[in-house]
């Protein structure tokens, strides 16, 4: 893939960022970038304090309901601070996000032979609204939520045992966070 400045996708209207141009402009950005489960412990630590700002965002909401006005902008920031982090997570493990999105079959399970497809957009991973409109808010909520946890268990699950470091392991949680996403 040939290296692209954000600026030229940004400002290029026929161009769909892809996910894997994305993470390679995010691993542009990486200032501490390590290969390798040694690595991993700094980014990993980012995808769960970034998911931890959005469960806060989350709790504001519930809290004052209709009164929090900052809930939308606030959770679309935090998401691309977890998008960011997980991006590197995966380049560190040498995974490429394409792999875990062609990874997983329909039902969310991870596909044992996944077809290369290093030209996935973000816009072809969103599920298609229906007539009756975007999923209810709850739906969302616990979306959120699911994410929170599946972060937290590889986030303890990698500090607790280094049999878990191995590219497979990682692999695997990676598409159960990707899920959430």
């Amino acid at each position: 893939m040939k290296s692209m400045d954000i600026a030229d996708i940004l400002l290029s209207p026929s161009e769909s960022l892809t996910i894997d141009q994305y993470q390679s402009l995010a691993r542009e950005t990486d200032r501490t970038a390590k290969n390798g489960s040694t690595g991993l412990e700094f980014p990993l630590l980012g995808l769960f304090g970034e998911v931890g700002s959005l469960m806060s965002e989350l709790k504001k909401k519930q809290r004052d309901a209709d009164s929090y006005l900052g809930y939308e902008p606030s959770v679309v920031e935090e998401l691309g601070d977890v998008l960011w982090y997980f991006a590197n997570s995966a380049s560190r493990s040498n995974i490429n996000l394409s792999d875990i999105a062609t990874g997983l079959g329909s039902t969310g399970q991870v596909k044992s032979n996944s077809v290369e497809c290093s030209n996935i957009t973000f816009s072809e991973l969103q599920p298609t609204l229906t007539k009756s409109g975007p999923k209810q808010p709850q739906d969302f909520e616990l979306t959120l939520m699911k994410l929170a946890g599946e972060v937290g268990k590889f986030t303890a699950e990698f500090s607790a045992d280094a049999s878990l470091k191995d590219a497979e392991t990682i692999y695997r949680h990676m598409c159960s966070i990707f899920r959430s996403l």
